[in-house]
């Protein structure tokens, strides 16, 4: 070969060198975006809830709460959120914790109207956001939460056949320490299914 060939056959080899090691580059970067972005949407939790109608194949018939559960996504909220605007509110909240109460407002048999309704709601002026409730071993009752709560029980307590329903309110509430276990398929008069 002469030397005017040598040249352009040496010039095509580097640029196709060139063209291919970016191509390797280029696609790595595009491998590292969507492995970050699918492990963004993997770290997202929902809980949903078809009108308490429990279809699945899940068995919560004893399901034991023994770490911190922080509900602050508003995917964890109970579906009695009904348009876009309230749930933006709820999720961009950036409110400071209230201060605890001193002592957890224990809630038993004996207690439990004093503080909720027959339907399972808070009653007006009982509880306020950040308030400790400590509820005690007890059955066939729901609790539908509208305020962030501590919610925890004692070593051993249960709260056989019942429900902790989190709606609209309770963003930022923690559950800790509950055993729950439902052995009934409703709850004794109430239009709430468990199974």
């Amino acid at each position: 070969m002469t030397n005017k060939m040598k040249l352009p056959s040496i010039l095509a080899l580097i640029v196709i060198i060139f063209l291919s090691l970016s191509a390797v580059s280029a696609s790595e970067n595009i491998d590292l975006v969507t492995n970050a972005t699918d492990s963004a949407i993997d770290d997202t939790i929902a809980i949903s809830d078809s009108n308490n109608d429990l279809t699945s194949g899940f068995d919560d018939s004893n399901h034991e709460i023994t770490d911190n559960d922080l509900i602050t996504d508003t995917n964890d909220l109970d579906d009695e959120i009904t348009s876009p605007k309230e749930s933006e509110k709820i999720g961009s909240s950036n409110e400071e914790p209230d201060t605890l109460s001193a002592e957890p407002i224990v809630i038993d048999s004996s207690s439990y109207l004093q503080y909720f309704d027959s339907d399972g709601k808070i009653k007006s002026g009982t509880l306020k956001d950040g308030d400790t409730i400590k509820i005690k071993s007890i059955s066939d009752k729901i609790f539908t939460i509208d305020k962030r709560l501590n919610i925890i029980s004692d070593d051993g307590a249960t709260l056989s056949n019942c429900l902790i329903r989190l709606v609209k309110g309770s963003s930022g509430s923690v559950l800790d320490n509950l055993r729950i276990v439902n052995t009934k398929e409703k709850i004794t008069g109430s239009n709430y299914y468990l199974s």
